[in-house]
Formats: structure tokens, sequence, C-alpha cells
């Protein structure tokens, strides 16, 4: 119950300093955001069990960095949920999470050589914490779905860009 508070109290205190002034009544005090991976799909191309542990260091590696942005580097907010496939934070409304997004997805890239792919999550502004599991559901669909063409990090989009372009694979 603490840590939740604490964690109320911080992007309500970044929202504060952000903006000049606090309204007690405002119901767009903070923002849950999160990202996930297909870790089964991620973990079971694993050909040896040294494989498989690497693998999930790495899954380990993008959250921790994950988790160091954005409650020490840039304040936005803390943890408030990590499992095996995603990890979610509450916000201040004000977070750049578009920035966020780039930086946790070329991390990913840059560490598993492009094999993954983040799928975001954010909710509207809210004063309460109902919906977490409803945004943690829809991480966990988005990132069990085949990875699309539109997804610039992914092996499937360069080859489908390189096609495009010249006709073959790459």
């Amino acid at each position: 119950h603490v840590y939740s508070v604490a964690s109320i109290a911080k992007a309500l205190h970044v929202k504060r300093l952000v903006t000049g002034n606090f309204d007690k009544d405002d119901p767009e005090v903070f923002r849950l955001w999160g990202f996930g991976f297909d870790t089964l799909r991620f973990l079971s191309s694993s050909q040896k069990l040294g494989d498989v542990a690497g693998r999930k260091a790495l899954i380990d590696e993008v959250f921790d960095g994950a988790r160091r942005l954005v409650e020490f580097d840039y304040p936005y907010g803390n943890l408030i949920y990590r499992d095996d496939n995603c990890i979610f934070f509450l916000c201040a409304v004000q977070s750049d999470f578009n920035w966020l997004e780039t930086i946790v997805r070329i991390a990913a890239a840059k560490l598993s050589k492009a094999e993954l792919a983040p799928r975001f999550e954010r909710s509207e502004a809210r004063a309460d914490l109902i919906g977490l599991p409803d945004l943690i559901e829809q991480v966990r669909k988005a990132a069990s779905a085949p990875t699309q063409p539109q997804d610039e990090t992914s092996i499937r989009a360069a080859f489908h860009r390189e096609w495009r372009q010249n006709g073959k694979p790459i």
C-alpha cells in the first residue's frame, strides 16, 4: 500500500513541477504505461539451455533498463506491475511517452538483434488504478500476434522493405 501511495505522490509531484500548479480535484493525475513481448515465442527459438538463460537475461535487461529510465534517469513514475511478459508503470500525465517508446524500441532491437519488438499500451489520464488488468491483457494479446510489416524494428519489416524496393529478399 505504501508503495502505491508513493507512486501516485511521485506522479503528482512531477505534474506539479512540469505544470507549475496543482489542482487537487483534477481527474487527470497519472497514466498507466507499459510494454511487453511474446516471451514464450522468443525463448522457444533457443536450441540449448544456455540459450534460454541468455534470452531470458536479455528480456530482463530490457525491462530493467526501462525501469531505470522511467524511475531514475527521467523520473516520470514508478513500476507497478512486472511479470515475464510485460512491465507497467504509473507515470505523470505530462510524460513523453513517444520518446520513451522510441528509446525502449531501439534498445530492444539492439540487444536482441531485431528479434524483440515490444508492444506498447497506455491508458487515458486518470486518478485511479482501475483498468490495469485490461491494459495487461491488451499487451499480452498484441505481443502474441504475429509481427506486422509496419513494425520497423522487426526482421519481417526489413524483408518487406527490401522486397518492395528491389523485388527480392535480403
